[in-house]
């Protein structure tokens, strides 16, 4: 594995810093945001996306949303949108800069593939939030639904825990049942078997293949998604890890294990996401996930899976 300095890693990096740099493009655009607070700059520009405002609106308009900013306050930040290119003043009306929506476009469509990696290479990235991680972890299985259309997707968690996260779970519920939507398969291994992952298979399995192992070998803080030749591994604190088991174990309903997840991935840790394209490690880890699947022949022998 590769990390900086390393020409693909520096590539998908510098995209990366392009969105990060810019958190209104990231919240409107890109869904990569590295908080669960919406900076009022953001919101002035949700709000001058729907409409023309003036100052004294906009004003009003993040104090009803919850954000009390005085009138000069605005004025500043209106300002600096302004010479960064951001928003169009045309006397006392605001707008959103047709220039800087096309400048955008450009950029986002530059950073629609997979980031370019040698074969049997990887890069990795690193992250500090939870919502951090599970939003580039989207992007990059967005990315396999053009890149990769029709190809089945394998995935390996110690729980689906992401469903039961308040800032991620319609985003995940959204994932899981899209794969009906984009005519795929997804097939997901759970390495455990509590009332609650019980609970997953019966509500998505529609849309997927649900089967668990106590016992497969692979690490708990670690979560594996395969498709093609590409292996992407989530990996988050074996602390955590444990915390998330204990919290599966102990929770007498779904609200209060949802209440103490969301204690658990509120802080900032070490996370990471590692891409590898390796054809030869994605054929083992499908075989190894798939070991007790029924996976139709027709597919097996159409996608060369194993």
């Amino acid at each position: 594995m590769k990390d900086l300095p390393n020409k693909n890693h520096t590539v998908l990096v510098d995209n990366i810093n392009f969105l990060y740099k810019n958190t209104i493009i990231l919240k409107f655009f890109f869904k990569v945001i590295y908080s669960t607070k919406t900076a009022v700059e953001d919101l002035i520009v949700e709000e001058l996306a729907k409409e023309h405002l003036t100052a004294a609106k906009l004003q009003n308009v993040l104090d009803a949303r919850g954000k009390k900013v005085s009138i000069q306050a605005v004025y500043d930040m209106l300002r600096s949108l302004v010479v960064s290119g951001v928003v169009l003043k045309q006397s006392h009306i605001y707008s959103l800069s047709a220039e800087w929506r096309l400048r955008v476009a450009e950029k986002l469509q530059d950073v629609q593939a997979l980031p370019e990696i040698e074969p049997d290479n990887s890069i990795r990235v690193t992250f500090n939030t939870y919502v951090q991680l599970d939003s580039f972890w989207k992007h990059i299985n967005a990315l396999f639904t053009k890149t990769h259309a029709g190809h089945p997707v394998f995935f390996q968690v110690s729980h689906e825990m992401w469903v039961y996260l308040q800032s991620r779970e319609a985003s995940q519920d959204l994932f899981l049942r899209g794969f009906n939507k984009h005519g795929r398969h997804g097939y997901i291994l759970v390495g455990s078997k509590s009332n609650f992952d019980v609970l997953f298979k019966q509500k998505y399995r529609d849309n997927l293949v649900v089967e668990f192992d106590l016992h497969a070998p692979f690490k708990r803080n670690e979560h594996l998604t395969v498709c093609g030749s590409y292996v992407v591994i989530a990996k988050f604190p074996l602390s955590t890890s444990l915390q998330v088991d204990h919290a599966y174990a102990q929770s007498t309903d779904e609200t209060s294990l949802r209440t103490t997840l969301q204690d658990i991935f509120e802080k900032r840790e070490t996370l990471s996401i590692t891409i590898w394209n390796d054809a030869a490690k994605a054929r083992r880890l499908r075989k190894m996930i798939a070991r007790n699947m029924y996976i139709p022949m027709e597919e097996r022998t159409k996608w060369d899976l194993f």
